[in-house]
This record gives C-alpha cells, structure tokens and sequence, in this order.
C-alpha cells in the first residue's frame, strides 16, 4: 500500500491509499518517500569531507553543511542524532519531513546551484506546519546556489 506523504505530513486522513486518493491536489510526487537516487548522499567519504570542511548555514529548524558538488547535480542527505530524538520513530519522521521539503524545493527551482548538502533538523522541526519547513528549506537552499 502506498500513502500520500502530504496527507501524512499535514496529517490529513493520514492512511489514505494512493489508489484511492481522490484529491486533484496531489500530484504523482506526493507518493515519493526518498530523494531520487542520483541525489542522495551515500558515499561516506564525501559525507565526512562535508562535515569537516564544509560551509554551514542555519535557520529554526535545520542546519545544513554543504560544500560545491563535482557531480554537476545536488545532492543531499538528513543526519538525526539521538540527542535530537530519543526514538527512531521521532528521527525518522524528521528525516522523511527534511527530505520531502528538500525534494520539493528541488522539484520546484530544478536551476539550483550543484552543492553536496548535509542536512541536521532541530527538535522544533517536527512541530512545524510543512509548508514553512518547505518555505525555510527553499530560502536556505537558494542562499547556497547564490
């Protein structure tokens, strides 16, 4: 069974299946729960070379290390530590809310500068309505491509 990540978020009706799911404003993308593949961060090395040497910028919810990207497309992935969550099921809920706002912002602005990004939501994050989440991430992500 597939369920709409929106309604999930927003916490409408939140065990909706896909199938079933008549609202028009969901599109096909509503139904994604990770990054697409080539814009995930997985190569640990790459991912230490970000947390030692990169760049950080901050907003209430979320910190984010970045460094330029050799690929030529951003790439990104969310860190929870326990300190932020005590339980898996709180640092996964970040995790998914932070990337289902990066992957709208990079569905949305798909001209953003190639950047290797760490991602580090704070405890607020999970308290937040989406659409500011998604407001903030696109805000912190066009300061990165400036």
């Amino acid at each position: 069974m597939v369920f709409c990540l929106e309604c999930v978020l927003l916490e409408d009706e939140p065990l909706l299946n896909a199938a079933e799911h008549g609202d028009e404003q969901c599109s096909p993308f509503n139904f994604f729960m990770a990054i697409p593949a080539a814009h995930r961060l997985k190569n640990p090395r790459i991912l230490s070379v970000v947390l030692q040497k990169g760049k950080s910028l901050r907003c209430p919810f979320f910190a984010i290390r970045f460094l330029p990207s050799l690929s030529g497309i951003p790439q990104a992935t969310v860190v929870v530590s326990k300190k932020t969550e005590k339980t898996a099921v709180g640092r996964n809920i970040l995790k998914r809310r932070c990337r289902e706002a990066f992957f709208r912002v990079l569905k949305n602005t798909p001209l953003l500068h190639p950047s290797v990004a760490v991602i580090f939501p704070f405890e607020s994050t999970k308290d937040v309505p989406f659409e500011l989440l998604e407001e903030k991430m696109d805000e912190i992500l066009r300061k990165i491509s400036a």
